[in-house]
């Protein structure tokens, strides 16, 4: 009885004390748009953190093309998070495949 005592308590400290280890900012945060977080701001001439298709055009233009992509919501805005969203799925698609490893 007191192994499984111990064996539960241990079970529930591992589970809520540690959360792991983070892998970078939060989707959707500003600091999920790495590189791409200065140009955000510069480019969001009112502030609202949201950038309509001439703030795009004015300050990233390279981003003119996807607007749509972006626009998920189809809002005619692109936020902080969707920019994320779409430079994650960016990486993805662009990530070399991963050899399979075979298991025995």
């Amino acid at each position: 009885m007191r192994a499984l005592i111990l064996i539960t308590l241990t079970l529930l400290v591992a589970a809520c004390g540690n959360p792991g280890p983070r892998r970078g900012a939060p989707p959707g945060s500003m600091d999920a748009l790495g590189p791409y977080k200065a140009k955000f701001e510069t480019a969001d001439a009112n502030g609202d953190e949201r950038l309509s298709r001439d703030e795009v055009e004015a300050g990233l233009p390279e981003l003119l093309p996807r607007f749509e992509t972006v626009d998920t919501d189809h809002n005619n805005l692109i936020s902080s998070a969707e920019l994320s969203s779409y430079l994650e799925w960016q990486r993805i698609v662009k990530a070399p495949p991963q050899k399979a490893q075979r298991t025995q």
